[in-house]
């Protein structure tokens, strides 16, 4: 697994113009907060302190029926392919050179993860939360990202309707926090923001040195 430094991407997923004054009500869950057909694709530009400019690719390449639920798969590139099977997949569900196949689903309390280290073996798959979504202010969970270990993380809701600008328009988003760095609860290092419907549009670290933007996206519920 490559270093968290380079892990600036992924935000993606729902446009909704709206110039109105933030309004932190619970969302309600009309729309997948990363809309998984066949197909879909985001593209990013991003940013970041040791490898500067580069363009990330990211799009739903298959589907795997696990149960009642419709898992999917996801794959991603770089344009320069310094890191472009991993930019944004410890947030979205890929995974990076491990000898397993990954999956992701929105399911009733959110989007979740699950990993297969033999498709015949479905019965393994154990399913954990990414992203929790419908989500409230200042809600908090645990979640594990693909970063290497096993330790989870904290997740913080810190918006619920916060509107963001990024080359591919203006959106209304949620905005998670995460830490990384493993230090006291309370502290986080890294933000990402979701349009339910489209996907993360943004993905930033505390310092504004790491960041990724959507430029562009083909997506269907």
């Amino acid at each position: 697994m490559r270093h968290v430094t380079i892990l600036l991407l992924a935000a993606l997923f729902v446009s909704c113009s709206d110039n109105s004054i933030n309004n932190n009500t619970v969302v309600t869950p009309t729309k997948q907060i990363i809309p998984l057909r066949v197909g879909n694709n985001w593209k990013y530009i991003s940013k970041n302190s040791t490898n500067g400019y580069d363009t990330v690719f990211i799009s739903t390449t298959g589907k795997l029926q696990i149960g009642k639920d419709t898992y999917y798969s996801i794959s991603g590139t770089t344009s320069n392919n310094t890191n472009g099977t991993y930019i944004g997949f410890c947030f979205l569900g890929g995974a990076d050179n491990n000898p397993k196949y990954t999956y992701v689903a929105n399911l009733e309390e959110g989007y979740f993860i699950g990993e297969l280290k033999d498709l015949t073996k479905i019965t393994s798959f154990v399913p954990r939360i990414l992203w929790l979504y419908p989500a409230k202010l200042n809600d908090v969970y645990l979640a594990k990202f693909d970063l290497g270990d096993d330790n989870a993380t904290s997740v913080k809701v810190f918006e619920t309707q916060i509107s963001v600008t990024v080359p591919a328009g203006t959106f209304k988003c949620i905005k998670y926090g995460f830490d990384l760095k493993g230090r006291s609860t309370g502290v986080y290092d890294f933000f990402i923001y979701f349009a339910p419907g489209i996907g993360p549009i943004r993905l930033e670290d505390e310092t504004g040195k790491n960041w990724g933007d959507l430029e562009s996206y083909k997506v269907e519920s």
